[in-house]
């Protein structure tokens, strides 16, 4: 990774950080500081500039934010309070609409479960994990729950569809279904593991399969855990960083964040933010890292890279050093990119032995599977190569059902997605010079909506559904040449949920991303 700029307000010290976008697709850091709580305007990343800054209820080394709609929501710990700012009217100015401690004096993390409309707030006053809804009015929330739980205090959580998996010190992690919150069930847990710590905080995959947990202890490494099964919870692997100088490895991973399936993006303490590619759990590989602060060589203390988030639609990641303040970092490969094999893991009970073929049912019902036979044999993972749920997606129905017809037994490790839409000639009049431009209209949009590109010259293009957090969901376009011109394609995306998503276009020489908003 590499550094496009770092931004110092002179402050004692930093803590948290969290990113937004705005409907003009301009992109912003909000990190907080010993005091104060500051908005920083990152669109142009090699200059970020300050928008506005929010003193805190009380001074404190951590405070913790979280965005919904276009509110940002603030937590720290001691004699603080939930703050709320509205940030519709960036980048001019963001406003302080609410600041109470009707809920809480005291907080050290939220999530958000946007779906929902859910905000959970944990390390909150006697212990109790808090409910609040913010369906009515983001502005005034009202109290859902304030329970204690069977794990007792949660220090951080992750919560997606009303599961919540929660960090509960040292006693491990525990998962909860919130559904009803007068009748919350405990779904499973893990108490004992490799490299046992402080269970600091952890993130969830894309395809919900896969957790990234961090200890917050010296010397103890991440954790990649199997949550398919959540009465069978699992450590698959576990890695810590190898940048450390002295002879006894003591950094510390303090929050980890998984983007698609493909990488795990970690801030350290003592090492900076690190990049690992955990398309194969079994084997997670560094691929990137950058040190917001080389002047450290003590591992004893807990100083250096407090968080960072990897879901701006520019690929760009934004970093906190407690130190050092914010740095706008940016891969050298496309952090969006998560794509990754399909697997199809045959059960043994099922298959006799022998090897089996399912090309010949494929070719009769009119699929072809990139004209490569797919065989199989008992207890066997078969593993299709990259690019074919963006190519056959659509024609995976008949191909399970061919497998069905083999006698095979299939899961799928990742989301599949339609077969590829071509794109279609609008017009052909002379384009401005170097004009490249996208648009979805209408947006906002309930079912359907219509991608209108401008191309300048022949270009390789291709379509990307990005959820709020910059997560891939689907492939809407493969990538394919075009001549210069005006095109459009049309897609019908009933199966989203209200809320807000990206549209992100790629082509040989930039990116173009379009905020749109799904109504339903």
């Amino acid at each position: 990774m590499s550094q496009l700029s770092n931004w110092d307000g002179v402050i004692q010290e930093y803590n948290d950080i969290w990113g937004y976008v705005d409907d003009a697709d301009r992109e912003y850091a909000i990190i907080g500081s010993y005091s104060n709580t500051h908005f920083i305007d990152i669109s142009t990343p090699t200059a970020p500039r300050e928008v506005q800054r929010f003193p805190g209820n009380t001074s404190s080394s951590w405070r913790d934010f979280k965005t919904y709609r276009h509110y940002a929501y603030g937590v720290s710990e001691g004699d603080g309070s939930l703050q709320i700012f509205d940030l519709s009217s960036l980048p001019n100015s963001v406003t302080k609409v609410y600041d109470s401690q009707a809920f809480f004096s005291n907080c050290h993390n939220i999530f958000i479960d946007e779906k929902h409309d859910r905000l959970y707030a944990v390390g909150a006053s006697r212990g109790n994990l808090i409910v609040l809804d913010l369906s009515q009015n983001p502005a005034n929330p009202t109290l859902l729950k304030n329970t204690p739980l069977q794990g007792g205090y949660v220090h951080d959580l992750y919560v997606r569809d009303h599961i919540a998996y929660c960090s509960h010190e040292y006693r491990g992690l525990s998962i909860y279904d919130f559904s009803d919150v007068n009748n919350i069930v405990t779904k499973g847990s893990i108490t004992s593991y490799i490299d046992k710590g402080y269970n600091h905080s952890s993130w969830l995959s894309a395809n919900g399969e896969v957790m990234a947990m961090a200890d917050e202890t010296h010397g103890l490494s991440v954790k990649l855990v199997d949550v398919s099964d959540l009465t069978d919870i699992e450590v698959i692997s576990n890695f810590k960083s190898t940048l450390e100088t002295n002879a006894t490895p003591t950094s510390i991973a303090h929050n980890p964040f998984i983007v698609g399936d493909k990488y795990v993006v970690v801030s350290y303490y003592h090492d900076g933010v690190q990049i690992y590619d955990i398309s194969n759990p079994a084997a997670p590989k560094k691929v990137a890292y950058y040190d917001t602060d080389t002047s450290n060589s003590d591992y004893v203390d807990y100083i250096g890279s407090w968080g960072a988030y990897p879901y701006l639609p520019s690929g760009n990641i934004i970093a906190s050093d407690i130190n050092n303040g914010l740095f706008v970092l940016k891969p050298a490969f496309d952090l969006h990119d998560t794509s990754c094999p399909t697997i199809l893991e045959i059960d043994e009970a099922i298959i006799s032995d022998g090897i089996y073929s399912a090309t010949e049912s494929l070719t009769a019902k009119g699929v072809v599977v990139n004209n490569t036979a797919v065989s199989f044999k008992a207890g066997s993972r078969v593993t299709l190569e990259p690019g074919f749920d963006s190519k056959y997606g659509s024609q995976l129905d008949a191909f399970i059902e061919a497998c069905t017809e083999a006698n095979l037994e299939e899961t799928r490790s990742t989301v599949l997605f339609d077969e590829p839409t071509d794109l279609s000639l609008l017009a052909s009049e002379e384009l401005v010079a170097g004009s490249t431009t996208l648009k979805v209209t209408p947006n906002p949009f309930r079912t359907t909506t219509t991608i209108q590109i401008e191309l300048p010259a022949t270009k390789e293009i291709s379509l990307h559904l990005l959820d709020g957090q910059g997560r891939l969901l689907r492939q809407l376009l493969t990538p394919q040449h075009k001549n210069a011109g005006k095109y459009r394609v049309e897609h019908d995306l009933e199966f989203l949920e209200k809320g807000i998503y990206f549209i992100r276009m790629q082509t040989d020489k930039e990116v173009l991303t379009q905020k749109v908003i799904c109504l339903k």
